[in-house]
């Protein structure tokens, strides 16, 4: 059961339990409250609506409204847990029906939530890793809260892209984070000790050319070049040629398909 989930059956049995909520006449602290575990549960809540709503906003800023409804309900979700923190620290006499509609926020967040997951279920049944475009840290906070919910299918590998100018007419770019080993080390940081493969690329530039290569390379990421990404840039193979040039330089030898299989942990 994940926090949400928890957050729903918590709400629904503190709401029907008739439970006290009102002045408390002992000298308990707050850390040892009894309302202390539905605060960490709506709080731990309202951080995964936040990743989400921030991914549905990137997402409608691109034109896509696929998520508006998601977006709604992540809004809603936020606002509720918020409340119902505040009420539990508080054991507002209002908490129990708060407790209520929070619940209810939740279960119509869950349910649009899960018109969207047949992708990564698509890729577990039919051993398929997903390839995931980072292009702001709050996708990387959506790609963290699948993988604490155990959600992520095996196999996943996330691309930090990093913006350069030239691409997609040019000038200065006005998203994500320039091609620095500051940023490339904000991203890891973010990704902490969960076990996902990851490569930099840089867009509307050569990734070759910057700091991050070697420094991905050295802190066991890979690299994503070509014409896609750089079209200024010289042919594939050329890009390809010095990737695996330098690759060798830092010891990280090309992998055989094979031993990608392996590494991702999908079959070969």
């Amino acid at each position: 059961m994940n926090r949400r989930e928890w957050l729903v059956a918590a709400g629904a049995v503190f709401a029907a339990s008739g439970a006290h909520a009102g002045p408390k006449t002992s000298d308990t602290h707050a850390h040892d409250a009894p309302n202390a575990n539905l605060i960490d549960a709506a709080a731990d809540c309202e951080k995964k609506a936040q990743a989400c709503l921030t991914h549905c906003l990137a997402m409608l800023s691109t034109g896509d409204t696929s998520m508006a409804v998601c977006a709604a309900t992540a809004r809603d979700t936020i606002a509720s847990a918020q409340a119902l923190q505040a009420l539990a620290a508080a054991d507002s006499k209002h908490l129990k029906s708060m407790a209520r509609t929070c619940a209810e926020i939740c279960r119509d967040c869950d349910a649009e939530c899960r018109k969207h997951q047949d992708k990564m279920q698509v890729c577990r049944e039919r051993g398929l890793g997903p390839s995931i475009a980072v292009f702001e840290p709050g996708f990387l906070r959506v790609v963290r809260a699948y993988y604490d919910a155990g959600a992520l299918p095996a196999g996943t590998l996330v691309k930090f892209y990093f913006s350069a100018g030239g691409y997609l007419g040019g000038g200065e770019p006005l998203w994500g984070a320039p091609p620095i080993v500051e940023a490339l080390d904000l991203y890891l940081a973010m990704l902490g000790d969960a076990r996902i493969s990851w490569a930099v690329a840089v867009l509307g530039g050569s990734l070759l050319d910057t700091p991050i290569a070697r420094a991905a390379l050295e802190r066991g990421g890979h690299l994503r070049v070509g014409i896609e990404d750089d079209d200024q840039g010289p042919p594939n193979v050329e890009q390809v040629t010095e990737a695996a040039q330098l690759s060798a330089s830092v010891g990280r030898p090309l992998a055989s398909p094979d031993t990608v299989c392996t590494l991702l942990g999908i079959p070969a």
